[in-house]
């Protein structure tokens, strides 16, 4: 924004040589002077408020750091609870597939006999 206005006002002063009529042109000086004052005051005002958003921002950074933390530890929380679920699912299915392959191996011995 600030090199934008100060490209503005350097062109406003550019061109007011360009007036031919002292009276336009002192009207347009003045205006600009009262401009860039007006300007000035915005300018300040705004980097004001800028210095005072910084330690909101910063407590706010730290707020969602902590929530997103606490709940990455709740979600390994769950997840284990969940492993231990699918653990006991996986040791049914081990014993299964053991049986079935007990079963297997009778029957091929069996047809060999």
């Amino acid at each position: 924004m600030e090199s934008v206005s100060d490209a503005l006002f350097k062109e406003w002063e550019k061109e007011l040589k360009l007036y031919e009529n002292k009276e336009l042109r002192a009207s347009s000086k003045k205006q600009l002077q009262k401009t860039k004052a007006h300007y000035q005051e915005m300018l300040a005002s705004m980097h004001t408020a800028e210095k005072s958003m910084e330690p909101v921002l910063k407590t706010f950074r730290d707020n969602v750091l902590f929530l997103k933390h606490n709940l990455n530890a709740q979600a390994i929380g769950s997840l284990q609870s969940e492993f231990t679920s699918l653990k006991k699912d996986i040791d049914v299915l081990i014993k299964e597939m053991n049986k079935a392959i007990e079963h297997s191996n009778a029957f091929i011995a069996q047809m060999q006999v």
